[in-house]
């Protein structure tokens, strides 16, 4: 059984998609000069709610899972939250003692959904063999 119900699944993929087509948008709205500082901030803010559309569906998603898949995605969330933690603080450490350049916040969620598949592969290929 699939662990995407088809309505919550087009959801999420419009939010994403919704996400991913504003970004350049944003790009060239922050060097625009002509814009105000609160404009800027404003257009810059937007690609958020479609992301909050996505993070809905894969809320009511979860929801309505069974209790293996549930039980595969919650698993799956740890290890990424704890790798996303580990990774933060070792590159945190680093950068303290000046070896590292700053990264920008920006690539946390990249990394995050990265981390979030390979974990999803591994855990569903524990509880399935």
């Amino acid at each position: 059984m699939s662990h995407w119900k088809p309505k919550y699944l087009k959801q999420f993929i419009a939010g994403i998609f919704g996400y991913s087509v504003l970004i350049p948008f944003v790009m060239i709205a922050k060097n625009q000069e002509y814009l105000s500082l609160t404009t800027k901030m404003l257009i810059v803010m937007i690609p958020i709610i479609p992301f909050i559309l996505a993070v809905n569906a894969l809320a009511k998603n979860y929801r309505e899972m069974d209790e293996f898949w549930q039980k595969v995605i919650a698993e799956s969330f740890i290890w990424t939250l704890s790798l996303t933690a580990i990774s933060s603080l070792g590159l945190g450490m680093l950068q303290l003692l000046g070896y590292v350049p700053r990264v920008s916040l920006i690539f946390v969620f990249p990394y995050m959904i990265s981390m979030l598949g390979l974990s999803l592969l591994f855990v569903k290929k524990k509880y399935l063999s």
